[in-house]
């Protein structure tokens, strides 16, 4: 037991330090979305509201280096009011964060010496923006904690499964959203939680509300994660119904409804509709031929595109199907909740009725589309990779050579993360 707290700190404390490290680099960490979901926690920690029209007139220093205008990001709604198109969860969590975090920035930035300053090449936008970067990094280190928990109960040893999970998550995607603004990371840790939680034994009733509520931020911090929120909602309820624990199913649907409510009520209020929003809404207009070779598109696209698909800098991933294999043969339990899970996540991403932004993201790094669902995809390919023997065994090897060679290449020019920025495939559009 001692052991494995031993192994959960130094994980955190590796990825923490790695991320660090990358972050020393070059990035465009403050372009793309992630300083307007900055602007949404700013509005929230210093107004108390999400009316962004006096914000982004204002120009807050630290952020976009007072430049930031709201484009695409922020459009009038029902009542005119400038109102954030982007999803309200993860800055409504950060927003305390932001209100300690900004003045501390500004303070640092007058009160270190300017010597100082010139020879760390920073000033207090990236004070903030390293910080902000150092705690997503935390989050990431959390999502290989439950990465390494998930292969122990597969049946892999302590230490390798601590090998596999520091590789996993200091690859492409995983390491290239560690210290991004976005909403990705948080939501690949809420569902390998979840995940973990509810193929665990029995649960008491504050566990089943700690599944409610996870459930219910799922949607709340991404709409996209409804892919999520269809699979787990019928897993848990299945669980409840099996198991009849007192109170448990009472708990789990009143703290679910806390987040989705939230979102419901704020999704009222700028657009006068319960779920959709003028940047994430379906498009039921295209006829199914269209749909259906559309869809075949955007998953080689995901997968093989040469810019931005996710096996040009995650070839690792490739172990994952023969994974998936040996996760059933096993009668692993968690076999079928991450297939459901990944597919249904892929599928909302793929399919342009739902999905009417394509699969590139925009200018993010490559997979950011389909990341959380990749986060799920580690567990298979981490069992195959530990589970190869003799021929397989030489193949594994190649493919992790080949990775750590990417990861290198990859720590040490992190701006090759953005490489996808101009890629050609279809329906780019900055994504919601």
């Amino acid at each position: 037991m001692k052991e494995a707290r031993r192994a959960r700190l130094a994980i955190v404390a590796v990825v923490v330090c790695v991320v660090a490290g990358l972050i020393t680099h070059g990035t465009y960490a403050g372009a793309g979305d992630p300083p307007h979901y900055l602007m949404i926690a700013y509005s929230l920690a210093f107004d108390g509201d999400l009316d962004l029209g006096n914000n982004y007139a204002a120009h807050p220093a630290l952020i976009a280096g007072g430049t930031l205008e709201p484009e695409a990001h922020a459009i009038p709604g029902k009542d005119g009011r400038l109102r954030p198109v982007h999803d309200i969860g993860m800055p409504l969590v950060a927003a305390p964060t932001v209100r300690v975090l900004y003045p501390l920035a500004e303070w640092a930035g007058r009160a270190l010496p300017p010597e100082v300053l010139r020879r760390t090449r920073v000033n207090a936008e990236l004070i903030l923006r390293h910080i902000l970067s150092l705690m997503m990094a935390v989050i990431a280190g959390f999502v290989a904690v439950q990465l390494f928990e998930l292969l122990r109960r597969e049946g892999i040893a302590d230490t390798r499964a601590m090998l596999w999970s520091l590789l996993m998550t200091l690859s492409p995607p995983l390491l290239s959203h560690s210290f991004l603004f976005f909403t990705e990371i948080p939501s690949a840790l809420l569902v390998l939680w979840l995940v973990r939680t509810v193929s665990s034994g029995a649960l008491s009733p504050a566990r089943w509300a700690a599944v409610g509520v996870s459930i219910g931020l799922l949607l709340l911090i991404h709409v996209r994660n409804i892919g999520f929120v269809l699979v787990l909602a019928p897993w848990v309820a299945m669980r409840l119904w099996r198991e009849r624990p007192a109170r448990a199913a009472g708990w789990c649907a009143a703290a679910a409804a806390v987040p989705i409510g939230i979102r419901t009520a704020a999704q009222w209020t700028f657009w006068g509709t319960l779920l959709t929003s003028p940047h994430a809404r379906p498009d039921w207009s295209l006829p199914l031929l269209t749909v259906v070779v559309q869809s075949l598109e955007n998953l080689a696209g995901m997968f093989a595109d040469p810019q931005v698909g996710l096996l040009i800098v995650a070839p690792i991933y490739l172990l994952a199907i023969p994974g998936v294999v040996l996760m059933f043969h096993r009668s692993s339990r968690i076999a079928m909740p991450v297939l459901l899970l990944s597919m249904t996540y892929v599928a909302t991403i793929a399919i342009p009725w739902i999905n009417v932004h394509g699969w590139t993201g925009g200018f993010s790094p490559a997979a950011r589309m389909i990341m959380p669902g990749v986060a799920l995809l580690t567990i298979p390919a981490a069992v195959a990779a530990d589970s190869a023997r003799r021929l397989a065994r030489v193949a594994v090897v190649i493919l992790v050579l080949l990775q750590v060679g990417i990861d290198g290449v990859m720590w040490n020019q992190p701006k090759r993360l953005w490489a996808g920025a101009q890629s050609t495939g279809p329906n780019q559009t900055t994504a919601p």
